[in-house]
């Protein structure tokens, strides 16, 4: 009866086939509601995450990142973002085509998530784009320290050979970050702050070893 049976039947009619017969009802229609309600989480997590890498994407970042300002914002803390975007992506992709450019991505993909913490968020957001929202609980320098630290490991890392179909691949990062609330008391004043630092990486102007000066 706990799976809603008393609904489906009459207390004149409280014989053991007809109580039977309705709890076995009562369990498929507690099954249905259950399977449902599993669909529609599911529906809602692939709407979430990147297909290709598995990482969560931009409309699960742009989520995390109004929260993360939200409560920074209440708890007078402050955060960073760390954008990375591939370098020579572009030219693998054309030259050995779109399979291949998507196993550098799901190899690139493996190799960030190694390096973040569990509780950093990282997520791709572009093509060849990645964004991840880091805290470490302290000052806008320690926070800085630490995207510094980041991309110096993470610069090593990606630029790391890969080999696809017995062809040896190579891509490097170009960093660019933000720190709230002095670069960007917003999220779309943030990302463009860090895009634009990644620009300034592309064009030499900036080096992981240098995100602490330009920031």
């Amino acid at each position: 009866m706990k799976a809603g049976a008393a609904g489906f039947v009459l207390k004149k009619d409280l014989s053991t086939s007809v109580l039977d017969r309705t709890i076995l009802y009562a369990m498929a229609r507690l099954a249905q509601i259950r399977g449902l309600v599993n669909e529609t989480a599911s529906h809602k997590k692939m709407a979430l995450t990147d297909t290709l890498t598995g990482m969560p994407n931009r409309c699960e970042f742009d989520l995390r990142l109004s929260l993360a300002v939200n409560k920074a914002a209440t708890d007078g803390t402050e955060f960073g973002i760390l954008y990375i975007d591939l370098n020579g992506f572009k030219r693998i992709n054309d030259t050995h085509g779109h399979d291949t450019g998507d196993r550098i991505l799901q190899v690139v993909a493996c190799r960030l998530l190694d390096e973040f913490r569990s509780y950093d968020a990282i997520c791709r957001v572009g093509g060849d784009e990645f964004v991840a929202i880091i805290s470490n609980g302290g000052t806008e320098a320690s926070i800085r320290e630490l995207m510094y630290a980041i991309a110096e490991r993470l610069a090593t890392r990606v630029a790391e050979t890969i080999i696809v179909d017995g062809a040896l691949l190579k891509v490097e990062a170009s960093f660019g970050s933000a720190v709230f609330p002095g670069d960007g008391a917003d999220s779309a004043t943030l990302l463009k702050t860090a895009d634009r630092n990644t620009f300034c990486d592309k064009r030499g102007l900036n080096t992981a070893g240098d995100l602490q000066k330009i920031n």
